[in-house]
């Protein structure tokens, strides 16, 4: 989902303002900010935009009308990579509404902000479907980590104290894309060939992680439904630190890093106390 850094190379005499901000988006911190849209601003913890206090659960598709609109409690993310955005919306399967997401060399995703205690956050459930992966994409590959499937979740600060490199990363964010960065994100990923249970990071940020949970082509033409121990997955990818509370939920299928096409649909997502 990322652009290579000789896409962004600077043409002499470029200004320093945009220099910086070429810099912010080249590699993995663009797809950080184009998953992270909903997940942080500058307003108090728990609110949203016009004052109203935040959901404590995820908005869910299926007792949503099968219109073809984007689900009620749900907004797009921006994205500074490609002007392709990743096409979402609801439709009728199973008797139920599901989200549709349909890529082509597309990068974007849709996101629901919320305010929930990580003391009620230890289970994870949701579902997806895909027909086809990726054949090219690699989560381990920053120039070739595109995914038919994730599912986002990020989290306000655990108390853990951020290192130099992340607050740099979190202050370019906030000063050229207006975007306050989450103190924690953890993506679930369905990958093309990386083993579950793998972990990685973007370069840019340690506080954006991968942890695959599906993987190659065996489970493809069926739905997996997942219910994760979301503590014990934020632990393996975040050693010795605990989930802050759960701030925002995204899904995003994208394939503009291959340049190729992408499908897949998303159930409902909800968090449970365990």
């Amino acid at each position: 989902m990322v652009e290579s850094q000789a896409a962004m190379s600077l043409t002499e005499g470029t200004d320093p303002v945009s220099h910086r901000r070429r810099l912010l988006l080249a590699g993995g911190a663009g797809l950080a900010l184009a998953s992270l849209q909903g997940c942080g601003t500058s307003r108090p913890p728990g609110i949203d935009a016009q004052g109203a206090p935040l959901p404590d659960h995820v908005s869910k598709f299926s007792p949503l009308p099968a219109d073809g609109a984007l689900p009620a409690g749900w907004r797009p993310s921006k994205t500074w990579l490609t002007k392709k955005k990743t096409i979402y919306s609801t439709v009728a399967m199973n008797d139920a509404t599901v989200v549709q997401a349909e890529s082509a060399g597309s990068a974007s995703g849709i996101y629901c902000d919320v305010d929930i205690a990580a003391t009620r956050t230890r289970r994870l459930q949701w579902q997806w479907l895909a027909h086809e992966l990726i054949p090219e994409a690699d989560v381990g590959d920053g120039k070739r980590d595109d995914a038919v499937a994730r599912v986002l979740v990020s989290m306000s600060s655990n108390g853990t104290k951020l290192g130099i490199r992340d607050l740099i990363f979190a202050e370019q964010a906030r000063l050229f894309a207006g975007i306050e960065v989450p103190h924690s994100t953890l993506i679930y990923v369905w990958d093309t060939s990386q083993p579950p249970g793998s972990v990685f990071h973007i370069p840019e940020t340690s506080r954006v992680r991968y942890l695959v949970v599906e993987s190659g082509p065996e489970n493809l033409g069926q739905w997996r439904s997942y219910e994760r121990d979301f503590h014990a997955d934020f632990a393996l990818a975040y050693p010795d630190e605990v989930p802050g509370n759960v701030t925002s939920v995204g899904i995003t299928t994208d394939s503009n890093n291959t340049n190729s096409r992408a499908q897949a649909w998303y159930g409902d997502i909800a968090f449970e106390a365990g």
